[in-house]
């Protein structure tokens, strides 16, 4: 999950640069909505504002919610990981490849703490307006309360939530 940093650092650069806008609704493909858990469950053809994708991934690690805003910014899923790529180089992450905008386990996809702590550093200081959305713990979605699996947000005050991670 921590491949969804990278997702949302390239979201946040679209909607500052007007490419999306937050309340946006965005299209579920079949290949979103086929992603496996954890997710929100969305349906191909279902929309889902630009807001509520990345509420999705901040605090759900929503796997479909990330194929939708990928797709929405480069087409297909494919295309954005190259962009994810691309962006990471530009941050100085040597060692980081992407082939996926979740994180969901591909053989040559790699990276380092180094540069996931690279990346976690540029969100912040490029995205700063965006950065609180990372202490959120819920939010609502379709009349239901959508809560954070991310228990060190409620055990220490310090936590800003950025992202939890976990692979096999």
């Amino acid at each position: 999950s921590l491949t969804k940093m990278m997702t949302l650092y390239i979201v946040f650069e679209a909607l500052e640069n007007g490419t999306l806008r937050y309340h946006q609704e965005l299209p579920v493909s079949l290949k979103a909505s086929m992603q496996p858990k954890t997710k929100l469950w969305l349906k191909q053809g279902q929309r889902i504002t630009v807001r509520d994708a990345i509420l999705g991934l901040i605090i759900k690690s929503a796997n479909d919610a990330s194929v939708v805003l990928a797709e929405a910014i480069d087409g297909s899923e494919d295309k954005f990981a190259k962009r994810m790529t691309s962006t990471a180089k530009q941050l100085g992450m040597k060692s980081t490849i992407f082939k996926n905008a979740n994180g969901l386990p591909d053989s040559e996809q790699v990276t380092t703490a180094y540069d996931m702590a690279r990346l976690a550093i540029a969100l912040r200081r490029d995205h700063p307006k965006y950065y609180p959305l990372f202490s959120k713990t819920s939010f609502k979605y379709k009349g239901n309360i959508i809560s954070t699996h991310n228990r060190m947000l409620a055990r220490y005050k310090w936590a800003d939530g950025i992202k939890t991670g976990y692979t096999n």
